[in-house]
């Protein structure tokens, strides 16, 4: 069940790394364009390429990066990208909501099992294989509080 506010895993992409910011510039420039939009196309081929889910097994690599991880066969359905602010600049960011990392019954993986050290790892992952100058990421848990009157 999807919620408004549900826990996640939130990836945001900074600028390209010396290696792929000259390759961004000359893009841009060939294709007239804004190097801010090569390289959001781009952090998005690249993010679609890691989501794509491959035989035999019907795996992508996310879904095999994360399941190594927690020891579970896991599936990543329906993760967002988008943009988020920051500085006065915008910068992709991609969103791993808990209902959508799943078990291969379908059942939900709680964020709660990714320790730091999983978050890190995930994070120093996408800076790689995305050639980012850095790369933040954090785990947002939604706890429902009941109060009594």
């Amino acid at each position: 069940m999807s919620h408004t506010y549900q826990s996640h895993l939130t990836v945001v992409i900074g600028n390209p790394n010396k290696e792929m910011q000259t390759v961004i510039a000359q893009e841009a420039k060939d294709q007239g364009g804004m190097e801010e939009d090569v390289w959001f196309d781009y952090v998005r081929e690249q993010f679609e390429a890691g989501t794509t889910q491959i035989a035999p097994h019907y795996m992508s690599h996310i879904d095999f990066m994360l399941s190594t991880m927690l020891g579970d066969d896991v599936r990543v359905a329906k993760p967002f990208s988008g943009f988020t602010q920051r500085d006065g600049r915008f910068f992709p960011v991609i969103i791993f909501y808990e209902d959508y990392i799943q078990d291969l019954e379908g059942t939900p993986i709680s964020i709660t099992r990714f320790t730091e050290k999983m978050i890190e790892m995930i994070r120093e992952y996408f800076q790689k294989v995305i050639k980012a100058e850095w790369v933040t990421m954090s785990s947002t848990i939604n706890t429902n509080y009941i109060f009594n009157k």
